[in-house]
């Protein structure tokens, strides 16, 4: 600064201390003189929103989406999201990223629930909290006088899963044949659908109070 300035503020700091000290330098020569240090830490403002996973649907065989809210914090800098096999005691793998989805490719959706977890990151490395996870879900069954399927349940909505709709290929694309509460996990589907040709095959996709959609894989009966 200038001779005549007295004063100085620094900012975008982070959550540690600094120390500083003034260096006077003569005009017309090598002179100088210097304060003695001072040391502050700055009020700096954590991220106390806990954030959640809106949305976790199979999209193919090999690919999951995972979707959530953009970030409100002033001092954001990337989303860290972890990926569960079955439950948070098998952590399988971390990624980062500064968009508001996870396409993830290395999952087999057929055999495995997969589970995520997001937290937020800001710009001097401090991470909040996650609060709600989102679950993938896995369709089964068999063929036996009628198709049994059962899958496991969607986790986790704040408000949970108001109902499941079990939907089967035909030659224009999916249809419903039945839907059932957010408690049910299993459907025997009896209908003799003349218009397929082959095997059945079937999805089932979870939806909440709020519209939310979250598909299973597909299976071929």
């Amino acid at each position: 600064t200038s001779g005549e300035v007295n004063t100085y503020t620094d900012k975008g700091l982070c959550d540690e201390e600094y120390t500083y000290y003034v260096q006077a330098v003569h005009p017309n020569s090598d002179l100088t003189s210097r304060s003695f240090n001072v040391s502050n830490s700055p009020l700096y403002e954590y991220n106390t929103f806990e954030s959640s996973i809106d949305l976790v649907s199979v999209e193919t065989e090999n690919e999951i989406s995972v979707h959530w809210s953009k970030s409100q914090f002033s001092e954001f800098e990337e989303y860290k999201v972890l990926k569960y096999k079955g439950s948070l005691a098998n952590q399988l793998d971390e990624f980062y990223t500064t968009d508001t989805t996870l396409v993830d490719y290395d999952v087999a959706t057929d055999q495995t629930s997969y589970l995520y977890t997001l937290t937020e990151i800001d710009r001097c490395g401090n991470e909040n909290k996650h609060r709600r996870e989102g679950k993938s879900i896995v369709l089964m069954g068999n063929y036996s006088g009628g198709s049994y399927l059962n899958w496991t349940a969607y986790e986790t909505w704040e408000t949970g899963v108001k109902n499941y709709y079990l939907e089967i290929m035909k030659p224009g694309g999916f249809e419903e044949v039945a839907h059932v509460d957010g408690n049910t996990l299993a459907y025997k589907d009896t209908v003799d659908h003349i218009e397929v040709i082959g095997r059945y095959c079937y999805r089932i996709y979870a939806v909440n109070n709020q519209g939310d959609t979250s598909y299973s894989n597909i299976i071929c009966l």
